[in-house]
């Protein structure tokens, strides 16, 4: 849409109507002005220096917190946080601010101003990127009403920017400059890292951390680390994003003669005393299994009093690895009138990957009918930085597979711990979640319509098994 204008607003000419978040190709409405964000250099996390560390406690620029805990280099992560808590109903919601309604964006061909032209109106409106906020919102206290409402601010790319939006019925230049101030996050950071005397360091294999906005975030250390000479030594980590926002840990490095074995400290529960225990008028019980349980007698196990499933059909590293049981668990479960889903271990890192892993499963399934959803189940928090993607990134990956999924006429849910639901995933992705907390009471306030409790022994199953708990 062109029409004639001023120099200072020449060129644009695009009224926007609908949420950026709501829409899955950018908009091609916005304009660079000069005077964006230098990149910022790192010290590898490799690097070892021999500063005396000062730093007693986590400094940060961010308020999200994080959890951390003892491990060795030879971990095996999990999912759920230890707590104890009275649970709350399963239909609890967790308080978040409702996203604009959506509509449908208007996109236009956009031309540059002037360099150094300001925009005529509002001056720049700082405003967080990826954030969701209507014009109005933003200008809320200006004098300045937008005549659309509903139309949101494009906070996809960093950055001052120009965009022509509607006011009184005149196109006008509104001024915008979208940053990040978030710091990164420390998805896994142990507050005692174990090595091995006479091995390398690598700090980067011991924690995992991520950034809302910068796919590629940076991390270092202070201290001194000798891995031959046995000891704890003390360092100050920090991690540091491409917008110069950092966050830092202060952990030990314990060398050691030799590695501990790796526990997980869980306790079997019997699948009786665990129905009895959490026994509720909206609740029944049930399990998820993979190749890991081998032969199941489906029969039996309804008969020991489970009500549903989840069966693996794939794990997703390089390649696709069919579940060596999925297709005899599948069979077997809908044969035993059991209610069943199924999951896929992804480990896709973009959205384009993750309509594919959507679309793998849809053909697996091969039109098979389901009582459950399909899960979505993305684990690598203990090394994201070495994913290649964003925060932000991982949410639209979410988005795509669930968009698939639904489009093929299934239900879609999300799995995750309590920690990474509160911290990584954002609020329209949690409309359905199945929770994994291992822990006698969950603390988690969000709604959820499945919980993974622990590990236990049922008829039917040679050895341990996931219980869960679904709410109706």
């Amino acid at each position: 849409m062109k029409k004639r204008m001023s120099a200072a607003a020449a060129a644009i000419a695009v009224l926007l109507t609908g949420c950026m978040g709501d829409i899955e190709e950018p908009s091609p409405i916005l304009t660079t002005v000069p005077e964006t964000a230098a990149a910022v250099t790192e010290v590898s996390a490799e690097t070892t220096t021999t500063t005396t560390t000062t730093t007693a406690a986590e400094t940060t620029t961010k308020k999200t917190t994080t959890t951390t805990k003892k491990t060795t280099t030879k971990k095996k992560t999990t999912t759920a946080a230890q707590t104890t808590a009275t649970p709350p109903p399963a239909t609890t919601t967790k308080q978040t601010t409702a996203a604009p309604a959506k509509t449908t964006a208007k996109a236009a061909t956009a031309e540059a101003l002037p360099a150094g032209d300001p925009p005529t109106v509002g001056g720049y409106n700082k405003v967080e990127v990826y954030k969701k906020i209507t014009f109005a919102k933003l200008l809320e206290g200006t004098g300045i009403t937008p005549d659309d409402q509903k139309a949101c601010v494009p906070t996809d790319k960093l950055g001052k920017q120009s965009v022509i939006i509607k006011i009184g019925g005149k196109e006008e230049v509104i001024g915008l400059d979208v940053v990040d101030t978030q710091a990164p996050v420390f998805f896994y950071a142990p507050s005692v890292i174990t090595v091995e005397y006479g091995s390398s360091f690598d700090l980067n294999s011991c924690i995992g951390f991520g950034d809302n906005y910068d796919a590629h975030p940076k991390c270092s250390y202070s201290g001194n680390v000798n891995t031959y000479a046995a000891g704890d030594y003390p360092i100050n980590i920090t991690i540091k994003d491409s917008s110069g926002n950092t966050r830092t840990q202060y952990s030990t490095v314990s060398v050691v003669s030799y590695m501990p074995g790796w526990s997980s400290g869980l306790t079997a529960m019997k699948f009786a005393d665990f129905c009895k225990k959490y026994k509720a008028a909206n609740a029944d019980f049930g399990l998820d299994v993979s190749a890991w349980q081998g032969n199941i007698d489906f029969n039996k196990v309804k008969k020991a009093g489970c009500k549903f499933v989840f069966i693996r059909c794939a794990h997703h590293s390089d390649d696709f690895y069919v579940d060596q049981y999925f297709d005899q668990n599948l069979k077997n479960a809908l044969a035993a009138g059991i209610d069943t889903g199924v999951y896929i271990f992804t480990t896709c890192s973009t959205p384009k990957q993750a309509r594919e892993h959507a679309q793998w499963v849809i053909k697996k399934l091969g039109g098979q009918k389901l009582q459950l959803p399909i899960a979505f189940d993305w684990e690598s928090f203990d090394k994201f930085q070495n994913c290649g993607l964003s925060i932000h990134t991982l949410n639209e990956c979410y988005r795509a597979f669930r968009e698939e999924i639904e489009a093929a006429g299934y239900e879609c849910i999300l799995y995750n711990s309590k920690n990474f639901l509160e911290t990584v995933w954002e609020p329209d992705t949690l409309d359905n979640v199945w929770l994994a907390n291992y822990t006698e009471r969950t603390e988690y306030s969000g709604k959820y319509q499945f919980w993974q409790q622990g590990i236990g022994r049922i008829d039917g199953i040679d050895g341990d098994v996931d219980l869960n708990v679904r709410y109706r």
